[in-house]
């Protein structure tokens, strides 16, 4: 049996499978939590239709819309230069739904200035490193991420709730965040360990990709993002200078 980053091969002729154990566990309990609270929350189905509802409203369909149609073309452009190939169709998808569209969001309230560029920055390395790379190409056995998969989704939701609270709890916030450090120190040694025993499955053009995609489509992201914060200023602008002069 030959392992490499981010998937099992067994002998030669049995291909890769497309999700690694880690998103396996995930689709699990996703299909468990949905089916509890579809048993258990009535009406949640039609709560459900609702806010997709809401999302294909007209501002929301232009701005990811428009989001969707950059990334296309970033992406045609790419693969035309040889800088992006298929192989990294996965990663690039994690990272619109998981990275794109959430600035696409928050740009509407951003202020264009760089100040806002450097934040982009920051996000776009710790998005490569700690999540796209550490999280998605180094996973455990099934077994294993069938446990860590929930308890960190315990815990990450447990410090969003705090967070949210008008008083957050310190020794809450000091026990999620401990406990998420923990965790990510296990996974970041575990991966060093791999490396140092196996450099090879890091030293290779495709592994090298699907670590870049993130940081640089981000990157390439921006002008996009810089002209939607511009637009969102532009209208704040319009509809305080007709306040302003309506008598």
């Amino acid at each position: 049996m030959c392992h490499v980053l981010g998937a099992h091969y067994v002998g030669s002729a049995m291909p890769p499978a497309f999700l690694n154990s880690r998103e396996d566990a995930g689709l699990v309990w996703t299909v468990i939590v949905l089916a509890f609270v579809i048993y258990k929350v009535p009406g949640v189905l039609g709560n459900f239709t609702y806010i997709v509802w809401l999302a294909i409203k007209p501002p929301l369909v232009f701005l990811f819309g428009g989001a969707a149609f950059y990334c296309v073309a970033l992406l045609v452009m790419a693969n035309e230069l040889g800088v992006w190939e298929t192989s990294a169709a996965k990663e690039t998808v994690y990272w619109f739904l998981g990275t794109a569209l959430v600035l696409a969001g928050h740009a509407t309230k951003a202020r264009p200035d760089p100040d806002y560029a450097r934040t982009l920055l920051r996000r776009a390395l710790r998005a490569a490193i700690l999540i796209e790379f550490i999280v998605n190409f180094y996973v455990f056995p099934l077994s294993a991420e069938l446990v860590f998969v929930p308890l960190v989704g315990l815990l990450g939701v447990m410090e969003a709730w705090n967070k949210g609270q008008a008083e957050p709890d310190p020794r809450l916030a000091k026990l999620t965040g401990g406990a998420l450090a923990i965790l990510g120190w296990a996974v970041l040694v575990s991966f060093l360990v791999r490396i140092g025993l196996h450099p090879g499955d890091l030293l290779t053009r495709d592994t090298l990709e699907r670590i870049l995609v993130v940081p640089a489509l981000t990157i390439a992201f921006i002008p996009f993002l810089y002209l939607i914060a511009w637009s969102s200023c532009r209208q704040l602008e319009g509809i305080r200078r007709h306040f302003a002069l309506t008598p």
